[in-house]
């Protein structure tokens, strides 16, 4: 999912993209998930979305989350801005 959103963005930035509301929270559902490799795929979704349309437009999806799991997404957001390792 992660990938489609690059390729195709978001709405309203890309009228054919996908809807950020249902990406994001569909993100943030997955973040719970037991399955560390289905919450990795939540934070690179969110990377993706990020990138697209920045932190003003997705921080209310992230506005629950404990400081810890912030910081999983604060890494993430520096990664795909350029700012940080692999």
């Amino acid at each position: 999912l992660a990938a489609l959103v690059a390729e195709v963005g978001l709405q309203p930035e890309s009228p054919q993209g996908l809807s950020l509301e249902a990406a994001a929270k569909l993100a943030m559902e997955w973040f719970s998930n037991s399955n560390a490799d289905v919450r990795e795929s939540s934070v690179k979704l969110m990377g993706v979305c990020f990138s697209q349309v920045g932190l003003d437009r997705i921080e209310p999806f992230l506005a629950n989350l404990r400081q810890v799991q912030r910081e999983i997404f604060d890494a993430e957001f520096e990664r795909v801005s350029g700012g940080g390792g692999d």
